[in-house]
């Protein structure tokens, strides 16, 4: 990095422990991304669906040549940004890709954007952590939010949705497995 400052960002949402929030337009599709993110290790959560990056860069292939390096330095700012999570103790990343929805209509005061922007935020395992200490035949699962959690069902459904992928199968009776697919 040529600057001892830190990176800048689209938005910072500050409370701690804080993340970031990123639109990705198209320049941010490039091989040189492609390339980083297929090296991110597997045992890192990030805000973002990193296969769909790829596929997305895969799809693009913007080129900026505007410096000579300036792919090679997007990539490297956006691995920086990603890895906050690990580096600084921050939430990830949030990545939103700018072109899959027009982000900047939406406004505070109607609660139907207010929805869709929480859904959108949501929309993975972004704000929590599961923490499984099962037992060989776990009989029931506790879940603690730990922070402000405003009663936005969407949200509740993506931690139950979550929790579910990762209960141990091997351990639930077919009559429960039934009732978790309605």
């Amino acid at each position: 990095m040529r600057s001892p400052r830190y990176l800048h960002a689209d938005f910072l949402v500050s409370d701690k422990p804080g993340f970031l929030v990123e639109f990705d337009e198209s320049q941010h599709f490039t091989l040189c991304r492609e390339i980083s993110l297929m090296s991110y290790p597997a045992d890192i959560r990030f805000g973002f669906d990193r296969e769909k990056w790829i596929a997305l860069c895969k799809s693009i292939r913007a080129r900026d040549n505007d410096p000579p390096f300036r792919d090679e330095q997007r990539a490297w700012y956006d691995t920086l940004r990603d890895f906050l999570c690990v580096t600084r103790g921050m939430n990830s990343t949030i990545r939103l890709y700018a072109e899959e929805f027009k982000w900047c209509e939406l406004f505070a005061y109607r609660s139907s954007d207010v929805r869709h922007s929480r859904k959108s935020l949501a929309n993975g395992p972004l704000f929590w952590k599961l923490d499984f200490r099962v037992p060989t035949t776990p009989l029931f699962a506790r879940i603690i939010i730990d922070g402000s959690w405003g009663g936005d069902i969407d949200l509740a459904r993506a931690v139950l949705l979550d929790v579910h992928a990762k209960w141990p199968q091997e351990n639930v009776s077919p009559q429960l497995r039934h009732v978790a697919h309605l």
